[in-house]
C-alpha cells in the first residue's frame, strides 16, 4: 500500500512502516501506518504534516452534536414562514409591495428548511488528544483510527 502515497509521506517512513489505511477528511488526509498516525493538510497556500505514535495520542474524543435546538430553531423558521403573510400584510407598506412579503416567506422558508436539513446530515467528529499540541478534529468516518490506536498504543 506505500507505492502511492505522496512523496511528503512516503520520505517520513521508516523501512518497516507500512500504511494500513488511508482516509480523507474536510480538512485532512489520513494516513495510518503499523507505527503511528500522518494527518496532511493544505493546498495553494501551503501545508501541514502532524505526524504522532500512537503513545502520543493521549486520548480520542467522539462528539456527535444534538440536532434538536437546530431543529427548532428551523422549525421556529418555517412557521414564521407560514405565518409572515399575514403579519406583513398588517403593514401598510408591504400591503402595496406582496412581492416583498413573498420573497420574505420564501426565505425564511428555505432558511428554516436548510437548517434543519444541515442538523439531521452533521456527522460526528473524532477529536485527537496528542501530547504536546492543540487536539485536532476530524471526521468519525475513520473510527477504525480508535481500533488501531488501541492496538498499537504499546508498542
Amino acid at each position: 500500500m506505500n507505492e502511492n502515497l505522496p512523496s511528503d509521506i512516503s520520505t517520513f517512513l521508516t523501512p518497516d512502516e507500512e500504511v494500513i489505511k488511508t482516509a480523507n477528511d474536510k480538512k485532512w488526509d489520513i494516513y495510518i501506518t503499523n507505527k503511528r498516525v500522518f494527518l496532511k493538510a493544505g493546498g495553494f497556500f501551503g501545508k501541514e504534516i502532524v505526524e504522532t505514535p500512537y503513545h502520543h495520542i493521549s486520548s480520542i474524543e467522539y462528539k456527535k452534536e444534538n440536532p434538536i435546538p437546530s431543529m427548532l430553531i428551523g422549525g421556529v423558521c418555517i412557521v414564521f414562514a407560514v405565518i409572515s403573510n399575514q403579519l406583513l400584510e398588517a403593514i401598510p407598506i408591504f400591503r402595496t409591495i406582496s412581492v416583498l412579503s413573498l420573497l420574505i416567506s420564501a426565505i425564511l422558508a428555505i432558511t428554516g428548511l436548510a437548517v434543519i436539513i444541515l442538523a439531521l446530515l452533521k456527522s460526528p467528529t473524532l477529536k485527537l488528544h496528542i501530547i504536546g499540541r492543540k487536539p485536532i478534529t476530524i471526521s468519525s468516518k475513520i473510527e477504525e483510527l480508535i481500533r488501531i490506536s488501541r492496538t498499537n498504543k504499546n508498542e
